[in-house]
C-alpha cells in the first residue's frame, strides 16, 4: 500500500509451506516468505524507490535496524511469553476458531497452540523468565519506541518509511495489551490498592501517549478501511 504496489489476497494456506512463516507472496511463480524478506524483495524486483534512503543517512540506518531488532528479536517474544506461556487459553481461543464448536474441542486445540508458540519463546529465552520479569522488559522495548517516535509524526520524520510498516505492525496488534498495567498474580492483585491500580493505568497511558496517536495516523494514511477489514 506504501508503494501503490496491486496485491490480492489468498487465505487459502495461510503458512508458507516450507517456512512455515506468514505472511507470504508470491510474485510470477517465486515465494518469499516473512514481512521484512518481502518488502526487501519487492524494492528490488519492482525497482521501486525506498521512501527513505537509509544508505545515505548511516545513523538513521542504525536506529532502523536496532528497532527493528528490538521489535523482532525481543518484543515479539516477550509478547508470546506473555500469551502463550503466562497468560489463559481463554484470551488465546477465540483466535484459532475450530470446526467443532464444543469448549473441550476449542480448549484442547488452543492449550496444543499455546505449548508450540510458547516452546519458540522458551527456546530463544525470554520464555523461561517469570511473568514479572517479561512484562518489565516489554514495557521497556515500548519506552525505546516512545522516545525514537518523539513528537515526530513517523519513526524518522513527517512523512512514513519502510520502517514504519514494522513498527505500525506490532504496536496495532500488541500496545492495548500494556496500556493497562497487567497484574502479575492474584495474591499482587489482592494486595494492592485500588489507588495503586489507576496510577498504573494513568502512567502507562501518559506514557505511550504518542505512540497511541501514532496508530490511528498509520491507520488513516494507509488502511481507511481497516475497520471493514476487520
Amino acid at each position: 500500500r506504501m508503494h501503490d504496489v496491486k496485491y490480492k489476497l489468498d487465505h487459502s494456506i495461510p503458512m508458507h509451506p516450507v517456512t512455515q512463516k506468514c505472511p507470504w507472496i508470491t510474485l510470477n511463480g517465486e515465494d518469499v516468505a516473512d514481512s521484512q524478506h518481502i518488502m526487501e524483495f519487492l524494492l528490488d524486483k519492482l525497482s521501486l524507490t525506498p521512501t527513505y534512503d537509509l544508505e545515505k543517512n548511516p545513523k538513521d540506518k542504525v536506529l532502523a535496524r536496532g528497532l527493528r531488532s528490538i521489535l523482532e528479536d525481543h518484543f515479539n517474544f516477550c509478547v508470546m511469553s506473555k500469551r502463550m506461556i503466562h497468560g489463559k487459553y481463554e484470551d488465546v481461543a477465540p483466535f484459532f476458531p475450530t470446526i467443532v464448536n464444543v469448549k473441550m474441542v476449542q480448549k484442547f486445540i488452543a492449550q496444543r497452540i499455546m505449548k508450540s508458540i510458547g516452546s519458540q519463546a522458551k527456546a530463544q529465552g525470554i520464555g523461561r523468565y517469570p511473568k514479572e520479569t517479561v512484562l518489565k522488559m516489554a514495557h521497556e522495548d515500548l519506552e525505546i519506541l516512545s522516545l525514537a517516535l518523539g513528537e515526530k509524526n513517523f519513526i524518522l520524520g513527517d512523512e512514513p518509511s519502510e520502517l514504519d510498516c514494522a513498527v505500525f505492525a506490532f504496536l496495532v496488534l500488541n500496545l492495548d495489551d500494556f496500556l493497562n498495567k497487567p497484574k502479575i498474580d492474584e495474591e499482587a492483585v489482592e494486595n494492592e490498592t485500588k489507588e495503586t491500580e489507576t496510577q498504573n493505568a494513568d502512567d502507562c497511558e501518559e506514557k505511550y501517549k504518542n505512540l497511541q496517536a501514532y496508530i490511528p495516523r498509520m491507520k488513516e494514511r494507509f488502511w481507511s478501511d481497516w475497520d471493514d477489514l476487520c
